[in-house]
Order: structure tokens, then C-alpha cells, then sequence
């Protein structure tokens, strides 16, 4: 509903000039709003072009320490394959996986500046494996007794 009365020039002014001064505040607290969403986009936006590139691949998986198992037996333990985003390999969680397997007492993984991953495992090793009446019995080399409850591909 319009008003029928005149508005005195200068409170029209006055009235104008505010209005001026809240469009301007608004433009200027949606500026940092729009700065922030640019800079995420961008950031994003090259964190895909990175991983398109082959520099954020594994050129490389060395394995050290193996006797028992073979370095593609331990790769796929590890869930390391080369070719995989280089950065997916968390050190912590591959040797958890890698110390999940009953034959390996120890691993240490290590990422490497040439985008290598580097697995070192130390196998446990086994004295002896006695088979009984559907039990299975195996004698690691430091005296412990370990009782296989299914039947283990032993080297």
C-alpha cells in the first residue's frame, strides 16, 4: 500500500542514503562468503587434476625381509599394488593388514619421495608342524605353540 502523503525531501534523503549504506554492508559480508567458496573450489579442483596425473600413482613397490613369501604374496596382503593413488597408503593401516597374517611377526612400511612404498616384513620362523587327529599344531622358532583352527598353506 503506497503512502498518499509527500515525504519531506531531506527525510527522503536520509531514508535513501540508509538504504544505500545496508546494500553496500551486504555486499561486503557476502564478499568473504563468496572468497571462501572460490578458494575451496579451486583447492578441489586441482586436487582432481592431481589425481589425474600419473605423479600421484605408486611408480613402485619394493619389498625386503620376505624368505618365506613371495614379494607379490606380500603386495597382495598388503593391499599395495603399483599403479594405486600413492597417498591411499597409509603406513599404519598396510602393516596392520600385513601383522593380521599369523607367519609375519613384524612389518614396516614407508612411503618414499620417488612415490615408492617400501615393505619391510620380518617372517616368523617355524621349527616344526606336528598333524594329529584333526588338530594341527605348529612350533614357531621361539618356543611358542600356535594351534591352526583351519587348514594353513605352510612354506
Amino acid at each position: 500500500m503506497a503512502r498518499k502523503e509527500k515525504i519531506d525531501p531531506v527525510v527522503e534523503r536520509i531514508l535513501s542514503s540508509k538504504r544505500r549504506a545496508s546494500h553496500r554492508q551486504n555486499y561486503r559480508q557476502s564478499q568473504p562468503k563468496l572468497i571462501r567458496w572460490s578458494i575451496f573450489l579451486g583447492s578441489f579442483f586441482l586436487f582432481l587434476i592431481y589425481l589425474a596425473l600419473p605423479i600421484s600413482r605408486t611408480q613402485g613397490v619394493e619389498v625386503k625381509g620376505n624368505y618365506a613369501y613371495t614379494s607379490e604374496e606380500i603386495q597382495h596382503k598388503a593391499g599395495v599394488q603399483r599403479g594405486n593413488i600413492f597417498y591411499s597408503h597409509f603406513p599404519l593401516w598396510v602393516e596392520y593388514r600385513l601383522k593380521s597374517d599369523p607367519w609375519i611377526e613384524s612389518a614396516k612400511v614407508s612411503l618414499q619421495t620417488n612415490q615408492t612404498v617400501t615393505i619391510t616384513v620380518r617372517e616368523k620362523k617355524k621349527l616344526l608342524t606336528i598333524d594329529k587327529i584333526k588338530i594341527r599344531m605348529f612350533y614357531w622358532g621361539m618356543g611358542k605353540v600356535k594351534k591352526l583352527k583351519k587348514k594353513m598353506n605352510l612354506f
